[in-house]
Order: structure tokens, then sequence, then C-alpha cells
């Protein structure tokens, strides 16, 4: 809150957390929710961190805060964010990105990971309005068909992009406005070039990747040259 949000250089964009409290309180100290009007529809996103964080960083630094249930919090926002009252908000199409995700992507599934029992487990409990969740902190890749009973879709994707921007993980919803339901998805991790942007893809977005391709290359470059500067020799153990 210090260090990263209050000075707008450091991020230009907001940070959410619907289940980041108040010490002693359920005050959220950071917006739990945002909206975007994307052609006509509104989407809200809502952002909850792990309840394990304070056993990850120095207690100095989160001794004002509570980090209570993710999935409680989210199911919340998601409630008020459908419920019809536009004083709490409200959204068409709703989107969870999580702090926290499944134990084992790769080779597993939804079910399997949820019959781990733990805090993913409670991924099954999540509010059927949320269309689409987006996991991290567990550095596992996956992009997941998950039951949905309840929502628009009988099913809804769920994805994790692995770690180090190894993926772009990308979802596609098709939204029929008279009918105010999704119809439609689809989900995949888009996996990122290691040697510099692919050059189709350059060409297809130049305004954004073009400057990410130089940026990279530049820094590969920068890293290698004082990374193989030799500071020391060792002889012995």
């Amino acid at each position: 809150r210090n260090r990263v949000i209050d000075n707008g250089a450091n991020a230009a964009w907001d940070y959410l957390g619907a289940n980041v409290y108040e010490k002693g309180t359920t005050n959220p100290v950071l917006p739990p929710f945002m909206t975007y009007d994307i052609n006509g529809v509104t989407v809200g996103v809502i952002g909850a961190v792990t309840d394990e964080t304070t056993s990850l960083v120095s207690p100095a630094g989160i001794s004002t805060l509570d980090f209570g249930d993710p999935i409680e919090a989210v199911n919340r926002v998601a409630a008020d964010l459908t419920d019809g009252d536009g004083a709490n908000g409200e959204a068409d199409v709703i989107v969870a990105t999580f702090h926290q995700g499944a134990e084992v992507g790769a080779g597993s599934d939804f079910d399997t990971e949820v019959a781990k029992g733990g805090e993913f487990a409670e991924m099954a409990n999540l509010n059927p309005a949320v269309d689409v969740v987006f996991n991290g902190h567990t550095h596992q890749t996956y992009a997941w068909d998950a039951p949905n009973l309840g929502g628009d879709l009988a099913t809804r994707p769920f994805l994790q992009t692995g770690s180090y921007g190894s993926n772009i993980g990308q979802v596609v919803l098709t939204y029929n406005t008279t009918a105010d339901a999704v119809t439609g998805y689809t989900v995949a991790n888009q996996a990122v070039p290691t040697s510099g942007v692919n050059a189709d893809l350059v060409a297809q977005y130049p305004s954004v990747l073009g400057p990410i391709d130089t940026t990279v290359t530049d820094a590969l470059a920068y890293a290698a040259s004082i990374g193989n500067e030799p500071i020391a020799e060792q002889t012995s153990d």
C-alpha cells in the first residue's frame, strides 16, 4: 500500500483484495473489485489473495492487516455485483483473480485437485455468477473447464499461466446481450517465445509487442554481459 500503490509511477493498474481487511475488522483496505465497460458490457473483476499470506511474508509488513477466506470474499462481492442494486456495483460478466491455485497443473484436472482438499478445494464452492477464474501463486500451468452448477454454462474456465511470464492466459467469452448471459468461451495458455517475441506476433501487434521485444532483447544482452564477468575464483570447497 505504501511502496507500490501510493506511488503511481510503480503501478499503473489497480491492486484488488476483497479479503484483505483492517486488523480486527472486515473492512477491506484494498478495492475488492473494479468494473470495465467493454463495448457496452460491464465486466467486473474481483481480486483475492491466499489466506496463507501470514506465513509467507514478514509479520511486520502485515501487522495492521487480516487475511480472510478468499472464496467467501469473492462470493460476497459476486453476489453484490449481481443483486440488481446499482449502489454496490453491478456487472454483466464477472472475472475472479486469485493469488491462489492448484497444487498440480499439467497432467491433472480440476476435479482431481479439488479432491486433494486444502485451500484449492474451496474453489468448488465459488459463486456460479463468476464466469472466469484466473489463478496464481502455485506457479502451475493449466487451462481447465471446471464444473459450474447454476452458472450460465455447465462449465467455466479456470487457468494459471505458470511463472516468469512463460505464458499468456487467454479467455475469449461469447456474451449474449439480449439474454444477459455468457453463451460460450475458449480458454488456452499461449506460450511466450523464449528467444525474443515471435516476429509474426510483433507484426500483428506492433504497438505493444515491438517495444516488449526490444526491451527483452536489450535486457538479455545486458544481463549476459554483466553476468559473464568473473568476480572471483574458488580453488577449494
